[in-house]
């Protein structure tokens, strides 16, 4: 079994958009960061820990590799806007607590699931209780509409991602960074203050 690490090692992040059933996973369908982005929406919190593990285990490799990717990674796509947390249970949490080059993957992926989004997801962002969202709620909403630049800041600060992962997270909400061809257009600069 191909963890999402190994997909994207072997042939490329965009890998883990690819749409093939049970290929990382032998419970879940694919593409692989749809999949992934479930879990940390709390989408299966039902599921044994068992699973939870094989899910969100490898995240940690997963982070330098998405780093280090060229950008674009995937095309975007009118299958991509389902709603973040379409099927939440009770909580809204992955069950694991994120750190370090894990989170950064979780962000990064979560980032460009919403970024294929035809709609924007404005409402569902500032709205949801997710544990990875309420984390970078700045951070996202500023790839669709503005926000307070301190803010956005502060938030990066805080969550423990190093320079270069800051650095990445602030080019993807300000538009300068896409991380999905054909995604999301709305991008508006940063407010001062």
């Amino acid at each position: 079994m191909l963890t999402a690490s190994d997909m994207a090692r072997l042939h490329g992040v965009e890998a883990l958009y690819w749409g093939a059933s049970y290929l990382a996973f032998d419970i879940a369908w694919s593409p692989t960061a749809n999949w992934i982005v479930g879990w940390l929406m709390g989408e299966y919190a039902n599921v044994t820990p068992h699973y939870r593990k094989i899910a969100l285990g490898n995240l940690d490799e997963l982070g330098p590799l998405l780093i280090a990717s060229a950008t674009p990674w995937t095309e975007g796509g009118p299958e991509e806007n389902e709603p973040t947390g379409r099927k939440r249970h009770k909580g809204s949490t992955c069950g694991v607590k994120l750190h370090g080059r894990a989170l950064f993957a979780a962000f990064a992926l979560t980032a460009s699931i919403l970024e294929s989004r035809t709609i924007p997801p404005i409402a569902e962002l500032s709205a949801t209780d997710s544990e990875l969202i309420t984390a970078f709620r700045s951070t996202y909403l500023s790839r669709f509409r503005s926000q307070p630049i301190g803010a956005v800041q502060k938030e990066l600060q805080v969550s423990g991602l190093n320079q270069q992962e800051m650095q990445f997270a602030l080019d993807w909400g300000s538009g300068k960074l896409n991380l999905v061809r054909g995604g999301s257009r709305e991008k508006r600069p940063y407010k001062a203050g």
